[in-house]
């Protein structure tokens, strides 16, 4: 039996990720549209740092810490740490999402099963930008 959402307060969730997704494309994976009335909407602020993609040339990739501009777009984005590192800069590339635009369901899909399965929350994509990147440890069940 699934639980329900009616008057669920979302700024009360800890929120897993926050990602730019294509909306029509996610209708695989959606179980039911939420009437607006049965929630309380997220009102924090969205975290304009995330993690912008770089390629340096054939073959040389990476990511700079940014802060996306005031429409949320890496265009005219301010750069905060260029050039992270996953020796030096592991705890940020843990912590902050790609700017990317996510148009398959399937990686949301498999980023949440791989979540509910073994608590460890991960954005594939950063391990092909940082190959030699370890996944992060699980959490423990009451810390989400």
């Amino acid at each position: 039996m699934r639980a329900g959402f009616g008057g669920i307060d979302l700024n009360s969730v800890t929120t897993l990720f926050s990602v730019f997704v294509a909306e029509n494309k996610l209708r695989p994976i959606m179980i039911e549209k939420i009437d607006a009335s049965k929630v309380h909407h997220n009102q924090r602020p969205i975290d304009k740092r995330m993690l912008s993609l770089r390629i340096d040339g054939p073959g040389s990739i990476g990511a700079d810490l940014v802060e996306l501009s005031e429409d949320y777009s890496v265009e005219g984005k301010k750069i905060i740490k260029e050039q992270l590192s996953s020796e030096k800069d592991l705890g940020l590339i843990y912590h902050y999402e790609l700017a990317e635009m996510i148009g398959d369901p399937k990686k949301i899909e498999n980023r949440l099963s791989r979540f509910f399965d073994n608590g460890v929350n991960w954005d594939d994509s950063k391990s092909f930008i940082f190959k030699d990147i370890r996944l992060p440890s699980s959490v423990k069940a009451g810390d989400v």
